[in-house]
């Protein structure tokens, strides 16, 4: 997600009536929940779908997500770890959810650098005492609720989280003492993407962001309500070739975090993506790895699918095989919705092309839409979450949308943005 957000709608108020009338006809969903609401009155029948704590343990086989051997499709927002109050936990709840995906930020878990060893190894320090805390209790409160916790390693967003560095991730890895390649990286796009490119061969950085995730999975073994862990959200590739040496190159370091994390936390599921967020490589890549992750059930792995996508032009993936990028680049009308590209003008039809090309790769593993979301600015607003949420209403697909932020469905002031009842209606289907 990289867009500044926009207050409110352009659409004119006759026009969004005429159009959100259209759209729900097409989605035949749930009895709707008044656009508009506030917190506390869409609050109400919070628990009423949720009367139990989220203590069993949620598994990925077989194409599903399972909970005492039943099917069970996730539905639910992204949200930042520590800044939501239990009040919206309850909103949600209300509405039907049952997951959240939590950014957790590595950048405020360990601020300060690991120092090493007379024997070579590295000794971390953690804030155990301060973040660590807020995403034990999110867990937690989420679980009190009946909601699922994806744990998200998500790198934090500079001039909008409070403290991000400038790289998003921990600042000292970027320095030379504290990265195989020995540079300090310049703090400018060339820097970052160079950053971003040499870290697939970078074995410190690797270890260094495996042993933080270890370190996560650990606090959270045997607390209720984890549904999984996400490797890394939308991998970035920086100055790559983008190529199918390159995806595979990306999945094989993920992979080995992922191996490391089963062992720390062997009963979660583990999350993970190719490159970016809308699965670029998945046609070509080698997913073996990751459908026989050692565990029980063997693999217990989901693939987390973005959908920014425009809807333009086919299934917004270049599927010409006699093209050297097949697979790994978007076609040439993809546009993502969060990048203020113009309207958004796709189809239902699209969403579900863009959702079976990347199902039709994944070997029994389940797909989750972990990002949705549109900017309130775009005319074309409640046709992209009608398209979007009609497909994976159609396709079966888990779905993970924004709460808050530029491209959520609530409004500083707590207030639902006008076609939040789409959302909220899909939730409750």
């Amino acid at each position: 997600m990289r867009t500044i957000r926009q207050a409110n709608s352009s659409v004119p108020r006759g026009a969004r009536a005429l159009l959100a009338s259209a759209v729900l006809a097409a989605l035949t969903l749930a009895p709707s929940i008044t656009a508009g609401a506030s917190g506390s009155s869409a609050a109400g029948t919070a628990g009423a779908l949720h009367p139990k704590a989220a203590t069993g343990q949620i598994t990925a086989h077989d194409g599903k997500f399972w909970l005492n051997g039943q099917v069970l499709r996730m539905k639910g927002f992204d949200h930042t770890a520590g800044i939501m109050p239990s009040s919206d936990y309850q909103r949600m709840a209300g509405w039907g959810t049952n997951v959240i995906r939590l950014l957790v930020h590595w950048a405020f878990l360990e601020p300060t650098h690991p120092t090493k060893n007379p024997d070579g190894t590295w000794k971390h320090t953690y804030d155990s005492t301060g973040y660590l805390q807020t995403v034990l209790t999110d867990v937690s409160t989420a679980s009190q609720y009946g909601i699922y916790t994806i744990v998200d390693n998500h790198p934090c967003t500079p001039d909008v989280d409070t403290g991000c560095p400038y790289f998003s991730y921990p600042d000292w890895e970027y320095q030379a003492a504290y990265n195989s390649h020995g540079i300090t990286y310049t703090q400018d796009d060339a820097g970052v993407a160079q950053a971003q490119a040499d870290y697939w061969t970078d074995s410190l950085r690797e270890q260094f962001q495996t042993d933080e995730e270890v370190y996560l999975a650990k606090q959270l073994l045997g607390k209720p309500g984890v549904l999984g862990y996400e490797i890394q959200n939308e991998p970035q590739s920086g100055n790559l070739a983008l190529t199918h040496d390159t995806t595979q190159l990306m999945l094989g370091v993920m992979l080995n975090t992922a191996k490391a994390v089963r062992v720390a936390d062997p009963s979660r599921t583990i999350l993970f993506a190719t490159r970016f967020g809308y699965g670029p490589g998945l046609q070509q890549a080698d997913l073996s790895g990751w459908v026989n992750l050692a565990g029980t059930p063997v693999g217990n792995t989901a693939f987390d699918l973005h959908d920014y996508f425009g809807g333009r032009w086919g299934d917004g993936i270049l599927e010409n095989p006699g093209n050297t990028q097949y697979g790994e680049l978007t076609s040439i009308l993809f546009d993502h919705v969060d990048e203020n590209q113009g309207p958004y003008i796709g189809t239902t039809f699209s969403q579900i092309r863009f959702l079976q090309q990347a199902l039709s790769r994944l070997k029994g593993m389940p797909l989750i839409i972990g990002e949705l979301g549109d900017n309130t600015m775009d005319p074309g607003v409640y046709v992209y979450y009608g398209t979007v949420l009609s497909a994976v209403q159609s396709t079966g697909v888990s779905w993970v949308g924004w709460y808050s932020g530029p491209l959520g469905i609530t409004n500083p002031d707590d207030s639902l943005e006008p076609f939040a009842y789409l959302v909220i209606n899909a939730m409750g289907s």
